[in-house]
């Protein structure tokens, strides 16, 4: 699920900018059922390069 996630955030952020995937994202890791896969998620991004679309940590 997360290499799901992570795809639709990539694809979001080529074909739309990082605000469309920064919004996606955050849509997404709203959700309390998704939550668990947002870590991996996040390595995910980070490895491959798209690490601006996390939110800073509050």
């Amino acid at each position: 699920m997360a290499a799901y996630f992570a795809m639709r955030i990539e694809t979001k952020y080529k074909n739309e900018g990082v605000l469309s995937a920064q919004n996606y994202y955050n849509s997404v890791f709203v959700m309390e059922k998704y939550k668990p896969f947002q870590a991996d998620t996040d390595l995910i991004l980070v490895a491959e390069g798209y690490g601006d679309v996390i939110p800073a940590a509050q």
